[in-house]
């Protein structure tokens, strides 16, 4: 679950403010509205409402306010709007005022202050723990109550200007995502029409939302014919010219049931069940609802809860044991990194009963889990075994996804070649048809696989897959930012990657799971290196490393802190992280990660008299494990320095994919260090601009 923080501090006694941004943007003092003016001022009160009670880093208030501007020439602005935001807010006498300065930015105290975006995310996150724990009533109001905050999009009228701000997006996120399960609530109810005013306010502020109009139209079907009409009769058309119409005929609705009709005369003298079976069987499908609702839409936490729920209150032989448990290890995995257990087990029961497919998925889901924590063998051993009862089979009859977990895996383990053919059978050649979510699924795993193999159109695969998921679905999982990210890294689009990293992040602040913000924290650490801050890349590093939980990105971090390590002559610390990373290469799932231990290695072995005869060798090694894949970012200049050093000619980048992180190596090599130091300045990485201007030979000044 989301922790949630809630203020624990007495009220300011008798007076109460209230600040609000949930349809319009407006500060009360007992029920008397503050005037606050000036549009800078309104949108950084709002800001700050969206971060309460965190804090916003002067950063951050800087690209909201005046996008493009440099935040370090943008302080003294910064510091005038919070001063006369100041004075507009009443305080009710708090000591230092209602904004307080931190070092690294401002935050509201919430002493005596209301929030309507703190009360609704409260009250979803208790709503979707009573759904967790088969409160499905009390879950349905809350989502009532918690709706019933909202009056029109954020911000009011100054919703042009935010509507591209992360925040606002997760914000919007998180509105469609309690909608939604409110309506999966009270279907499991029975209750449609309890859903539509709630759906009615959503899709009158967003009436594109394809989701959300599928939503309606099921309600519709699931109303009686009085309420249908209703509902219908006001709602919104969609503009001309778009792809669909407001919604006729519904869909079908998978987790629908029939409406009782009365006994049906077929059923005399059969066995009945108990008569709490029903109120049993109801909470049951309300709690998969739930759980098949957050799996769509990024609600790991809940999902786990639901179907551990679902699955405490199942027997050891029903036949629906194994499912639950390869989606219950699956959401597991998502959140620790644990579920191995689980998904043994539904291997061994599958087998038992013969499902061929059933054990296929939970061996891939075995092979996932072990790739997670750096257990290369596991991995390679569960993916060849569910390889191997695939094969007994004809492609064409392989369900799609697992098609798309299998590439996926295959690309991660390095057999791209592999992970194209199977995901192309699907995507160019026709063997099957798959729905949209499948489909992109594919197209990302299929574009780490296409850059494995030196192929730049992985990163349109990857960008497309994560437009068209945010087209259909509204929103982004993290998984799809973070294989865009890494392709645009490769690409040596680093503001790329520093874009889809802050989207990242705001979609994981209400969608992504622990695993995700373990991700997301790496890539943080690294657009730190990146962007120049080597003492917050240092920070990110250390805090990272010091959870030894085996993530396969260990090799990743420790690297980094290597480099940084070296950058501040401290080879002794340089050496035990060596080892360090030695040791995790050798069992480490990600075959990039082969290659730091060498330049690391290389770095070290360089800055000793007497050693430098090792050097060529490591270097050497460190590009046979690149082979023809692009230079991984994290190596950067770093590689042609090496080079230089061991004296391994230019010629030997030759067999690397071509990128700007290979076209910047070799003019280093060749000496033209201006334009590769203004190469890495296009890249967007400012370490190896600093470090190539710092290596370059005295006197040098040839260019390009």
């Amino acid at each position: 679950m989301i922790h949630m923080h809630r203020s624990g501090c007495p009220p300011v006694e008798g007076r109460r403010e209230r600040g609000h941004l949930l349809g319009d943007l407006g500060w009360e003092v007992d029920g008397s509205a503050a005037v606050i003016t000036g549009r800078q001022r309104r949108l950084l009160l709002g800001l700050l409402m969206l971060h309460a009670p965190g804090i916003v880093p002067v950063a951050r208030i800087t690209t909201a306010l005046w996008p493009g501007r440099d935040p370090e020439q943008a302080r003294p602005a910064v510091q005038v709007q919070i001063h006369r935001l100041r004075r507009a807010l009443p305080a009710l006498d708090l000591p230092g005022g209602r904004i307080h300065a931190e070092p690294t930015g401002y935050a509201l105290r919430l002493l005596a202050l209301d929030l309507d975006v703190l009360v609704f995310r409260h009250r979803h996150h208790d709503a979707l723990r009573a759904a967790a724990e088969g409160r499905v009533d009390r879950a349905a109001r809350l989502l009532h109550r918690a709706l019933d905050l909202w009056h029109g999009p954020p911000f009011g009228g100054l919703h042009p200007w935010v509507r591209d701000w992360p925040e606002v997006t997760a914000l919007g996120e998180l509105r469609e995502h309690a909608v939604a399960t409110l309506v999966d609530l009270e279907l499991g109810l029975d209750r449609p029409a309890a859903a539509l005013p709630a759906l009615r306010r959503v899709l009158a502020d967003q009436p594109d939302h394809d989701g959300l109009r599928e939503r309606l139209a099921i309600v519709i079907d699931r109303c009686d014919r009085s309420a249908a009409v209703v509902a219908h009769r006001p709602y919104p058309a969609r503009p001309l010219g778009t792809a669909a119409a407001p919604p006729g005929a519904a869909p079908r609705d998978p987790h629908r049931t029939p409406r009782y009709r009365g006994a049906d005369p077929r059923l005399a003298g059969r066995p009945q069940p108990p008569a709490h079976a029903d109120g049993d069987l109801s909470a049951r499908r309300a709690l998969l609802r739930a759980a098949d609702f957050a799996e769509r839409m990024g609600g790991h936490g809940q999902a786990r809860d639901c179907l551990a729920a679902v699955l405490a209150a199942t027997a050891p032989d029903h036949p629906d044991r194994a499912r639950l448990l390869v989606r219950l290890a699956d959401q597991r995995a998502r959140d620790s990194g644990a579920g191995a257990a689980e998904a043994r087990e539904a291997a061994r029961l599958f087998t038992q009963r013969g499902d061929l497919l059933g054990t296929v998925e939970a061996e891939l889901t075995v092979a996932r889990i072990a790739w997670c924590r750096s257990d290369r063998a596991t991995t390679l051993g569960a993916l060849t075994a569910a390889r191997r009862l695939l094969a007994s089979r004809p492609r064409a009859g392989w369900p799609v996804p697992l098609v798309a977990s299998l590439a996926g895996l295959l690309a991660v383990t390095r057999q791209p070649e592999a992970a194209v053919d199977q995901a192309d059978a699907v995507l160019r050649h026709g063997e099957r048809t798959p729905d949209d979510a499948d489909r992109n699924r594919l197209l990302s795993n299929r574009g780490i696989a296409r850059l494995d193999l030196g192929d730049p159109g992985g990163l349109d695969d990857c960008l497309v897959a994560t437009a068209e998921h945010e087209r259909l679905a509204g929103w982004v999982p993290v998984v799809f930012a973070v294989n865009a990210m890494d392709a645009a890294a490769c690409l040596g689009d680093l503001p790329r990657y520093g874009r889809l990293l802050d989207r990242a992040h705001a979609t994981a602040g209400t969608r992504g799971c622990p695993q995700d913000l373990r991700y997301l924290a790496a890539a943080g650490a690294w657009w730190a290196f990146w962007s120049g801050d080597r003492a917050d890349a240092q920070r990110r590093v250390r805090r990272w490393l010091a959870h030894d939980d085996g993530h396969f990105l260990t090799d990743q971090c420790l690297h980094l802190e290597g480099r940084l390590q070296l950058w501040r002559g401290d080879r002794g610390g340089a050496a035990q992280t060596l080892e360090r990373l030695t040791e995790q290469s050798r069992r480490g799932s990600r075959w990039h990660g082969r290659a730091y231990a060498p330049m690391l290695a290389a770095a070290l072995a360089a800055g000793r008299s007497g050693t430098t005869r090792r050097v060529p060798a490591l270097v050497e090694e460190a590009i046979d494990v690149i082979g023809a894949s692009f230079l991984p970012p994290e190596i950067g200049v770093e590689l042609p320095i090496l080079m230089r050093a061991a004296g391994v000619p230019a010629t030997a980048l030759s067999r690397i994919a071509s990128s700007p992180w290979r076209e910047g190596a070799e003019a280093y090599l060749r000496g033209y260090h201006h334009q590769a130091t203004k190469l890495y300045r296009t890249i967007g990485s400012r370490a190896d601009v600093a470090l190539c201007r710092r290596r370059m030979p005295a006197g040098s000044s040839r260019g390009g």
